[in-house]
């Protein structure tokens, strides 16, 4: 979850240690936009739904369970996507961070092919643990 939520990770990273070093935020980068933070916001509801996966989850979270892999995948298409973009305007590629981010593209096809293909993380993400039942004073 993390690794699809990379770009919000290191920009937390970065925004904390900017309090003690202010060349920190140099690791984001001219080309950082803020469109790159939009499309992994998918990712993020994801992670918040894993973390809400309990049997007394409210009728939001179960609600969007269903939708859960579609949401990574969804991320996933747009790293493809901005990674197939930054590519192809790129005058002459480098190994940083060109390679990089197709290295990051061939991972997150990985991790989209492990949440699609039958098996315990799409059985995972396909159910929801059951409400426990009430008890019944008698």
């Amino acid at each position: 979850m993390f690794f699809l939520c990379r770009h919000w990770v290191v920009a937390l990273l970065v925004t904390v240690s900017a309090r003690k070093v202010n060349d920190t935020t140099l690791l984001l980068g001219r080309d950082f936009t803020w469109q790159v933070l939009a499309m992994e916001v998918p990712a993020l509801l994801l992670l918040a739904l894993c973390a809400q996966r309990r049997p007394e989850a409210g009728r939001f979270v179960r609600t969007l369970w269903p939708f859960a892999k579609w949401l990574a995948v969804l991320t996933i298409g747009g790293h493809i996507a901005y990674t197939v973009w930054y590519l192809s305007v790129s005058n002459y590629w480098l190994p940083w961070p060109e390679l990089f981010l197709g290295s990051c593209a061939l991972i997150d096809i990985s991790i989209g092919l492990a949440l699609m293909r039958p098996g315990y993380l799409s059985q995972v993400l396909s159910e929801f643990p059951a409400t426990k039942p009430q008890k019944v004073d008698t």
